[in-house]
């Protein structure tokens, strides 16, 4: 039948079923649109999984919010990819040698690379002289890196031994320091600290003098041994501060940061810098 002219504009669709009507094939590139509202439109679970953004244009974002850079990208020891970020250490931070600056580079918490400065170039080596005020310094040492190592304990004790030293009280110091080696020698520090930081590098050894050597376990009982000398009058050995900081970025690469924090309390550092004042050779 030829319907053309035909005029179907009166015609009443209500009710009539177009749900087996067949489209196929049929051409809607001309139909327009204008003005239809898509915002109750229902994009859920649209997968977009497959558009590409290549073309995109990002140079005007700001990769580096409030001028401070992200972290970019290096292999891990494992071959892996992971972000590489740029941390200083020190001058100012707790249980940390005063004036000690370093430059870390990191892979998660893993250091790769770093860099040692001391602010103060009078940092050198000279004859600790002995007495109760080395004796406390000491003492010092030996509770920052118990402090670190989570022993609060017996950083607490060593703080009060470090009172007693000050205070002239130095036959009740002595005693208590005997009391204290013993108490660390008994403790499970000997399986936490006790490989960590050993030094191997027999180039790097012939600059440490006999309290550096060993694990950082070995260190801090050398801690103790020399305040105990210290209250007895004993000069301590000639200590090169200037070297322990070259030679420190070797000590702490491949440590995490919490490792690398402990090596560094184990060496002393913080008697020199409060030393460099004294008695120089």
């Amino acid at each position: 039948m030829d319907h053309t002219g035909t005029d179907h504009s009166q015609m009443d669709h209500t009710g009539t079923d177009h749900s087996q009507m067949d489209h196929t094939g049929t051409d809607h590139s001309q139909m327009d649109h204008t003005g239809t509202d898509h915002s109750q439109m229902d994009h859920t679970g649209t997968d977009h999984s497959g558009t590409d953004h290549s073309g995109m244009d990002h140079s005007g974002m700001d990769m580096a919010p409030a001028g401070i850079p992200l972290a970019g990208g290096a292999a891990d020891r494992d071959g892996l990819e992971m972000d590489t970020l740029a941390v200083q250490l020190g001058p100012v931070l707790p249980y940390w040698p005063p004036g000690l600056v370093l430059h870390c580079a990191l892979n998660g918490d893993v250091i790769t690379r770093a860099r040692a400065r001391g602010l103060d170039d009078a940092w050198h080596g000279f004859v600790e002289p002995g007495g109760r005020e080395a004796a406390a310094r000491r003492c010092d040492d030996a509770a920052a890196l118990l402090a670190l190592a989570g022993a609060s304990g017996l950083a607490a004790d060593a703080r009060r031994l470090r009172g007693a030293l000050l205070r002239g009280d130095t036959a009740a110091a002595q005693h208590g320091l005997d009391r204290l080696e013993r108490r660390v020698r008994r403790s499970l520090l000997r399986w936490s600290l006790g490989r960590l930081g050993v030094v191997e590098d027999p180039a790097l050894a012939q600059h440490l003098v006999a309290a550096q050597a060993g694990s950082v376990f070995d260190r801090l009982l050398a801690m103790l041994g020399a305040a105990r000398d210290a209250n007895d009058g004993s000069s301590g050995e000639r200590r090169d501060a200037s070297r322990l900081i070259a030679d420190l970025p070797q000590l702490v690469t491949g440590l995490d940061l919490a490792a690398a924090r402990l090596v560094v309390a184990s060496l002393g550092l913080s008697s020199l810098a409060a030393e460099r004042g004294g008695h120089h050779e």
